[in-house]
């Protein structure tokens, strides 16, 4: 019950790492999933590993992890550009246009802090009302994750407590881990493999914060 048969080309080892890029504060990180480094992952680890939930990137992903130190290189980061704010009694509506300067095949935009927020609509089409309280009053979070966006990016209004500060933080995934200067990074071995998880596993991931 308790003999294994191990990890092979056929039967493959599952580990990730995705590379982080906080463009606000000019920081980025590996960050892994793993309980801890593995003969392959722990080329990350250089820096040292410090443990980390996942919720410090996606805040609704609730895993345990580790992550560690990584330098910081120049990516373009994600745009939510101000098309249009205009405020009418008791509610500010905020028109933005959000996009990938890199071109990156995927898109989250989320506003943990519901308080502030009453509706949103992408591209004209609602995401947020009044039906989408909780129970206990209190309002939802927005998240959105848009797959495949146009080059131009996405409209998204928000209609918001005029009185109350809203934070957006906009991120951007791509596919593959970046070639950072310095840095040669060795392949998985042959018994190993990425693990399916399309946010998480061998991206880069690039995010900024906006305060309306």
């Amino acid at each position: 019950g308790v003999a294994s048969a191990g990890f092979d080309a056929r039967r493959r080892k599952a580990n990730n790492v995705f590379y982080f890029l906080d463009s606000n504060a000019s920081a980025a990180r590996w960050v892994s999933a793993d309980p801890a480094p593995d003969e392959w992952t722990s080329q990350f680890a250089s820096s040292g590993v410090k443990g980390e939930s996942l919720s410090a990137v996606f805040p609704w992903v609730r895993p345990q992890g580790w992550h560690a130190d990584a330098p910081a290189t120049a990516l373009p980061v994600p745009t939510a550009e101000v098309l249009s704010d205009t405020s009418e009694g008791a509610t500010r509506t905020i028109r933005l246009k959000v996009s990938s300067r890199r071109g990156a095949p995927m898109l989250l935009a989320y506003a943990e802090d519901g308080a502030a927020l009453r509706r949103a609509f992408l591209n004209g089409k609602p995401l947020l009302d009044n039906s989408s309280a909780a129970a206990d009053g209190r309002r939802s979070p927005l998240r959105l994750s848009y797959a495949a966006p146009p080059a131009e990016g996405f409209e998204l209004l928000l209609e918001v407590d005029p009185s109350a500060p809203l934070r957006l933080t906009v991120q951007d995934i791509s596919f593959g881990l970046p070639q950072l200067p310095g840095q040669q990074l060795t392949p998985r071995p042959a018994h190993m493999m990425p693990a399916p998880a399309f946010r998480s596993s061998d991206t880069t991931v690039v995010g900024r914060d906006f305060n309306f």
